[in-house]
């Protein structure tokens, strides 16, 4: 497993609630961070610069106990997404992770697990 030390900013915006009949919120959240999050740059003779990553969030309330979150987030990597939904106190997550390819070269990262030898 690859080890980095990371350091980064993020800075998040949120709106809301909407108007109307359902209140909502939007969450915008980006980032860029070093270590992890860097990238291979042959203009720098190889060395890792540093990367972007980010979010949009969207959240609203259905019904008096019923509310709904919807995630996608680029983690400077890949590309996921998630839905939670709460109900009567009950909370169920759905998520799918590194919807694409993926670009980084560690296989934890990218969710591809070595068998140890």
């Amino acid at each position: 497993v690859q080890e980095a030390t990371s350091i980064y900013g993020v800075v998040t915006y949120t709106v809301g609630p909407g108007r109307g009949d359902i209140p909502a919120w939007v969450m915008i959240t980006g980032g860029w961070g070093s270590g992890l999050f860097a990238k291979k740059n042959d203009a720098l003779d190889g060395e890792g610069t540093g990367g972007l990553f980010g979010s949009i969030t969207f959240d609203f309330q259905a019904a008096d106990n019923a509310y709904l979150r919807v995630i996608t987030e680029w983690d400077g990597w890949d590309l996921n997404v998630g839905l939670t939904a709460w109900l009567a106190g009950l909370e169920l997550t759905v998520g799918v992770l590194s919807l694409d390819e993926g670009g980084s070269k560690d296989p934890w990262i990218r969710g591809v697990h070595p068998i140890p030898t």
